[in-house]
């Protein structure tokens, strides 16, 4: 508790010019791993071609697609495709260690900054600029942590939606058949940050047979894993106003606390 309450009290003891440091910071790397590094990539491999979609800074952390290859049997031609990658523990570990050394450096030359300018224009008696403001409590830091803590859970768990016509669906994965079963995934709060669709069986199983319910196709999805989602979306804008909101929220939820403990003079009679 003590180490929690002297880390605390070092976070708030920050400058605000050196959480608008941070704050770049962390608009850096958003915008690095979700856009500046997302390509779609053909290369030939030793059997047939590979392709898909890597993102992530400065290693990736997401590697996915299908290697496609074509063999002859009985004077026809067959094509295989076999899906690989997806979450790459080693780029998510690099990119997590880099974001952190980069707020770190960020936080500390952004103070010495700070402290180098305060002693150059500093006067006796006159107005400081970039005094620090007065810390705040204890309260105020832990609503500000559990509501920091409650947006990222929101942003980052997925929802699994279905829709369904009402006729079931009676077709293979691999027909071009439509299916009267809509199965999305959303991700983001308050504004939608990912969607995809279409979901792709990868597992050997890939018939099923009979007419499905929604109920019923969501929980073959479910049990019949991995898969791959023919459609996906990231929306960047999204992610700027969810941003926005929650800094609203947490400012709101601060000056609340700081308001409704700041203690008052009794009025005289």
């Amino acid at each position: 508790m003590r180490r929690m309450r002297t880390l605390f009290r070092r976070a708030v003891s920050l400058h605000p010019v050196a959480w608008l440091a941070l704050l770049a910071v962390f608009a850096l790397f958003v915008w690095l791993n979700f856009s500046a590094t997302r390509v779609a990539y053909l290369a030939k491999s030793a059997g047939g071609w590979r392709g898909g979609v890597r993102e992530g800074f400065p290693i990736p952390w997401w590697d996915c697609g299908s290697e496609a290859s074509a063999t002859v049997d009985n004077a026809h031609m067959i094509l295989q495709t076999v899906p690989y990658g997806g979450w790459r523990l080693g780029g998510i570990a690099i990119g997590l260690l880099m974001f952190f050394v980069a707020l770190t450096v960020t936080g500390a030359l952004a103070e010495l900054l700070v402290r180098r300018f305060q002693t150059r224009t500093a006067k006796p008696g006159g107005f400081d600029p970039f005094q620090r403001p007065v810390r705040i409590r204890l309260l105020t830091g832990l609503v500000s942590l559990i509501l920091v803590l409650s947006f990222c859970a929101l942003n980052l768990i997925a929802v699994s939606s279905i829709s369904d016509s009402g006729l079931g669906s009676v077709f293979a994965i691999d027909d071009a058949a439509p299916s009267s079963v809509t199965l999305s995934e959303t991700m983001g709060w308050p504004f939608v940050t990912y969607i995809a669709r279409n979901p792709v069986l990868v597992s050997a199983q890939t018939s099923r047979g009979a007419p499905m319910s929604a109920q019923q196709e969501l929980a073959y999805f479910e049990t019949h894993a991995p898969l791959h989602w023919g459609y996906t979306h990231w929306n960047l804008s999204a992610f700027a106003l969810n941003a926005v909101c929650a800094l609203l929220c947490i400012a709101a939820a601060a000056f609340a606390c700081e308001w409704f403990s700041h203690p008052r003079s009794s009025a005289a009679p």
